[in-house]
């Protein structure tokens, strides 16, 4: 397996893994209000997840700014890394593995985001 074909199956793995602790997630709390209020509680209740959570938010934040400024250093219309930077945004690593694995490809970066 080559480098490009690992991006590509780390954004389609992760992606199910998202979309599969997302519903559990949800469930075992009974609701969504449930599910945040318990999830903030986690999160402001102990410092190592305060740490983990902050540390990962930051290197999320760098990787679409990297993606985003690399879109508009190759000259992709704003409309275009707007668009990128967005769905990086709601839907998280993913599609930024998914940008590695366009450009890998070679060229493909004026592509819609997906």
């Amino acid at each position: 397996m080559n480098t490009r074909d690992l991006a590509l199956a780390v954004a389609v793995g992760f992606s199910g893994f998202i979309v599969a602790a997302t519903v559990l997630w949800w469930k075992a709390a009974g609701g969504l209000g449930a599910a945040i209020s318990g999830s903030w509680a986690t999160a402001t209740s102990d410092w190592m997840v305060a740490l983990f959570l902050s540390d990962g938010i930051l290197f999320g934040l760098l990787a679409i700014g990297a993606m985003a400024w690399g879109l508009r250093r190759r000259g992709a219309p704003p409309a275009r890394w707007v668009a990128w930077t967005a769905a990086a945004l709601v839907v998280g690593s993913p599609v930024v593995f998914f940008y590695l694995w366009k450009e890998k490809k070679g060229g493909s970066l004026a592509a819609p985001a997906p």
